[in-house]
């Protein structure tokens, strides 16, 4: 009698060389149309947006850290924050950077969710310092801290000489709400102890940034710290006469940017 093994394990054979194919076929097609998703998102338009959704939902148990962000991202582009933030999470879940950033974005600014501090700094502390929007998130930091004291608050009350850490390190990096900040906190803002040098210093980054507050602030300043040479035992026995007119100081600032 004849056996009939070697036609089974031929059979068998084929059979798994066939699945072998269509999964390539399949594994190759969604490589093509998840390649068309980034392309349709990148129009920028409803109608891209909406079509991206389509291609994504349809291969979503595949995504990776990546396009799951990508995916939250046109569902936040069409403002529906909600479902953005849940894959936003997702992406997060996995360590995607961006996907880690843009969740704690959206409990920061309660898109999609209500705003929770504590949740976004959580998030945001979770990024390395190569992060390409590391500045942004340290100033996002910063304000965590000093808007919410369950975000590293001292006795209930919010860590002011923490959040200006941050804020430093986002004006070291030259992100201007950074700048701005830095010069806030150091000109008798009464959250960290006074340093008109300092205020000066930053203040001046945003003058020459066409900031005409910061120009302001900055000529009386200048006045400030001028007054208080003039006042000092060594300078007043020969002090020579220097200009005490705030607005003379402010055209001088103006005529240097």
């Amino acid at each position: 009698m004849r056996s009939n093994i070697p036609i089974i394990i031929k059979t068998v054979a084929f059979v798994v060389s066939i699945l072998f194919f269509s999964a390539n076929i399949s594994f190759a097609q969604s490589d093509v149309e998840l390649k068309q998703a980034v392309d349709l998102a990148n129009q920028g338009t409803e109608e891209g947006y909406k079509n991206a959704i389509v291609l994504y939902k349809k291969y979503e148990t595949k995504l990776n850290a990546s396009q799951f962000n990508d995916f939250g991202y046109c569902y936040w582009s069409l403002k529906d924050y909600k479902i953005a933030l849940h894959y936003f999470e997702l992406s997060a879940s996995i360590g995607f950077e961006m996907g880690i950033f843009n969740s704690a974005y959206n409990y920061f600014y309660g898109n999609g969710t209500d705003k929770d501090f504590v949740k976004a700094y959580n998030y945001l502390s979770k990024l390395g310092q190569n992060f390409s929007e590391i500045s942004e998130a340290n100033h996002l930091m910063g304000h965590c801290i000093e808007y919410d004291a369950k975000v590293q608050g001292i006795n209930g009350k919010p860590n002011y000489g923490l959040a200006y850490s941050y804020f430093l390190k986002a004006a070291e990096k030259g992100h201007m709400e950074g700048i701005k900040h830095v010069a806030d906190y150091n000109n008798n803002s009464g959250k960290i102890p006074t340093n008109y040098e300092k205020a000066k210093y930053w203040s001046k980054k945003a003058c020459d940034a066409n900031l005409q507050e910061y120009c302001e602030a900055l000529a009386k300043i200048n006045l400030l710290l001028a007054k208080n040479s003039e006042n000092t035992p060594q300078n007043t026995a020969n002090a020579k006469p220097k200009s005490t007119d705030y607005l003379s100081v402010l055209e001088a600032i103006r005529k240097n940017l």
